[in-house]
């Protein structure tokens, strides 16, 4: 069976890799940025490095399993 994956073009990942949200954050001049999280790991400190490095205009850490593409759309329409 053939399978396809697409996703972005650059993903970090790995132990402390959340620290370093707000520079990659400045690195692509985004100036609003939506986090869809689970509350796990929302509690696990994504909340406060989003707010030090003042890049989240909104968390979202009550987002479906296994969101869709809609799902995801429906968030950037009521948000940004």
């Amino acid at each position: 069976m053939i399978r396809a994956f697409q996703t972005i073009g650059r993903i970090i990942h790995g132990n402390g890799a959340s620290r370093d949200f707000g520079n990659e954050v400045r690195a692509i001049g985004a100036s609003r940025v939506l986090i869809v999280t689970s509350e796990g790991i929302a509690r696990a400190e994504i909340r406060g490095i989003a707010e030090r490095a003042a890049a989240a205009k909104r968390l979202m850490d009550n987002n479906p399993r296994q969101g869709t593409t809609e799902d995801l759309q429906a968030l950037l329409e009521e948000h940004f």
